[in-house]
């Protein structure tokens, strides 16, 4: 019998029932350089697949044969959908009949659906590139961020002198954020941290979590990324944590006695978080502090951008940044400085 679980779209109240073996074929799949791909990408490739395979049918993903017989359906309906940065889907499905071998006539089609659509996003960003103007700014173009900062330190964590659980969650929450600059910014990958003392991180770690790295006394030590998207690239980093963010990290590691093998955040019920509700606890911790219903992708754009428009910065600072992004230099340069903060009519359409 085909192993299924439960799947349900973003947005939407309907449910269907996925095919396990699909998240296993991209396991066994190999990246570029030979290596297994990250758990991250498996998940998000096998949900690109699911997703195009429900939008098409209305079933979840069964048979590769589908995207091989009804290529520019499928290439016309991911086009005139609504779904986001399209050309991650193609990829998806290139990535998956790839590896059943079939044709370079199928593969060249969703390839070229692909360079068309990263075209097309890359024009929409073209009016924010960055140019060599804003890269020479001075300090001044760092005042975005700089507003954040001093908003998330001033948002107290206390009520009637007593530390408020979910402020202090917000707090930490957007502090990853905004409060690590150069070190580690995370994309959605918090609900894989897990707490590992400081004698067991010396020893080998399971590729399916990301940690932190702590002290006896609880002191937040380091990060140690292994389950990431781009792990392929990278393979295991390990990453410093700002003064700032390690002080609020102890409070919130002693507030909930958290110990090591602990996930570092839990949902209602004790369990590991799925990504699509963190990312909205997320959201609500920018709105809660910030004003804005700020998403991932753009907190990140907003402090890469900062740090390039606000000085000029060495190939090998601009390496190490994209590290700490844990991107490549290329992407990283196609970031500008963002004016967010209390501009109503742009949250709106956050």
């Amino acid at each position: 019998m085909t192993s299924t679980k439960l799947y349900r779209l973003k947005n939407s109240n309907e449910s269907y029932q996925v095919n396990n073996n699909l998240l296993t074929e991209f396991e066994n799949m190999k990246s570029r350089n030979g290596e297994s791909l990250s758990p991250y990408s498996c998940k998000s490739y096998a949900s690109k697949v699911n997703r195009v395979s429900i939008l098409m049918t209305n079933k979840p993903y069964d048979d590769f044969k589908y995207f091989v017989n009804n290529i520019d359906n499928i290439i016309k309906k991911v086009n005139d959908s609504e779904l986001k940065s399209k050309k991650d889907y193609f990829s998806a499905i290139n990535k998956l009949l790839k590896s059943k071998n079939v044709s370079e006539t199928v593969l060249d089609k969703y390839k070229q659906a692909m360079k068309i659509q990263k075209e097309k996003e890359q024009e929409t960003r073209g009016e924010n590139m960055a140019t060599d103007t804003n890269v020479k700014k001075s300090q001044t173009a760092g005042n975005d961020l700089e507003d954040i900062q001093n908003k998330i330190k001033k948002y107290s964590i206390l009520d009637n002198g007593k530390i408020n659980d979910i402020k202090l969650i917000n707090k930490l929450l957007v502090s990853f954020y905004f409060m690590n600059q150069q070190n580690f910014i995370p994309r959605n990958d918090l609900p894989e941290f897990k707490l590992v003392s400081i004698t067991k991180s010396k020893k080998p770690l399971s590729d399916e979590f990301n940690y932190i790295v702590i002290s006896p006394d609880k002191r937040p030590l380091k990060i140690i990324m292994k389950n990431y998207k781009t792990k392929s690239k990278y393979g295991t980093q390990s990453f410093k944590l700002s003064s700032y963010l390690e002080e609020i990290l102890q409070t919130y590691l002693k507030e909930y006695n958290k110990i090591p093998n602990d996930f570092l955040f839990v949902d209602k019920h004790n369990k590991q978080f799925k990504h699509s509700n963190f990312s909205n606890l997320i959201e609500n911790a920018m709105e809660s502090i910030l004003g804005s219903r700020i998403g991932i992708d753009l907190a990140r754009q907003i402090v890469l951008s900062n740090l390039y428009n606000s000085s000029l910065m060495t190939i090998n600072q601009k390496n190490e940044l994209a590290r700490a992004f844990l991107h490549s230099p290329e992407i990283a340069q196609e970031y500008v400085r963002v004016n967010l903060i209390n501009k109503k009519e742009n949250n709106k359409n956050i």
